[in-house]
């Protein structure tokens, strides 16, 4: 069941324990009002029995006195200025009616699935807030690796380049090298040729001579 079909049955379930709730307290109400007037009339009753007993006992003073009088062997003219005391009475009274028991609807429930509902709540925002970080360290790792990858690509760049910058200085410095030996060489060569060339003529001559030295006499 998701969150929002949770919400709806727990207002369900409240409303019908509000109704219940409402019900119960309505039928204390009659109760207390009932034994309030049950409490009133009796105390009217006994009141008016008070009234009642008191008048009769105040219209019969005198009589009670000059039969007591009589009684005592006195004069019952001594009656004319009092009369026999009028008691206060007594007058039964209920102190307090009953206040009744009012049933209250057991929420028990509602809290416990309140509480499935909260722990549901926080679940789905610590997977939600666990998705988020878990999206930014992967945003980080890609720009980290990005940042790396470019990195070690402009340095493979450079490395290339200077490979490249040492193999053509390299070459060129052969190049050099293997010309200027090679017009050496050609120098070297041209000299001994002129050396060879100019000691020809003279051999020759000399050997004339030599020939003639020996053919013709001193």
């Amino acid at each position: 069941m998701n969150i929002a079909g949770l919400m709806n049955q727990f207002q369900q379930i409240s409303q019908k324990n509000n109704q219940f709730n409402q019900n119960s307290a309505n039928k204390q109400m009659q109760f207390q009002a009932s034994e309030s007037q049950k409490l009133r009339d009796f105390n009217m009753t006994e009141a008016e029995k008070d009234r009642n007993w008191q008048e009769r006992m105040s219209n019969s003073a005198h009589q009670r006195q000059v039969a007591d009088l009589k009684k005592a062997g006195l004069n019952p003219i001594l009656s004319v200025n009092s009369g026999a005391g009028t008691g206060a009475g007594a007058v039964a009274s209920q102190g307090s009616s009953g206040s009744g028991s009012k049933a209250d609807a057991d929420a028990s429930a509602i809290s416990a699935m309140a509480g499935l509902a909260a722990a549901s709540i926080n679940s789905s925002a610590t997977i939600a807030a666990a998705a988020q970080n878990a999206n930014a360290m992967m945003a980080s790792a890609q720009t980290q690796a990005a940042a790396q990858r470019y990195s070690s690509e402009n340095a493979l760049k450079g490395v290339l380049s200077s490979s490249k910058n040492s193999m053509v200085s390299s070459i060129f410095s052969s190049m050099m090298q293997s010309s200027a030996s090679r017009y050496s060489a050609d120098k070297q060569y041209d000299a001994s040729m002129y050396k060879t060339q100019n000691e020809i003529p003279f051999k020759a001559l000399d050997s004339v001579s030599k020939f003639l030295d020996a053919i013709l006499p001193g």
